[in-house]
């Protein structure tokens, strides 16, 4: 068994995010089972594209003015959901998702998905 902290954490700055790996195959942990981390949405990191990966499970830390839209195809997702602290979000694999912020915007999550490393949409 590991234990880590935040501090400990492969910090990875991404277009529209920065992501903290903690368990992954270029994580403080490594693995090939699964991806585990934290991320840090913020509208003055840019807007996020788009994107879909395997299914992904999320926490939501803590956030403001933050919203998800899903659907398929990618240019025609549906209406935009207000995102709270404490909620848990599903997004099954395959389907298209992006977060969006209003002024003051940011979302923090923990992010779990099933493989070891994943291709981030850059």
């Amino acid at each position: 068994m590991r234990m880590i902290e935040k501090e400990q954490a492969v910090i990875k700055h991404c277009k529209a995010r920065t992501i903290y790996g903690m368990i992954e195959d270029g994580g403080v942990i490594k693995s090939d089972q699964m991806t585990m981390g934290i991320a840090r949405f913020d509208k003055n990191l840019g807007p996020m594209n788009p994107h879909a990966h395997p299914e992904e499970g999320m926490y939501v830390i803590d956030c403001a003015n933050a919203y998800i839209r899903w659907g398929s195809p990618a240019d025609a997702l549906g209406e935009r959901e207000l995102i709270k602290p404490g909620m848990i979000i599903f997004v099954p694999e395959g389907e298209w998702h992006v977060f969006e912020f209003e002024d003051g915007g940011f979302l923090d999550i923990v992010f779990c998905l099933p493989v070891g490393s994943i291709d981030r949409p850059e």
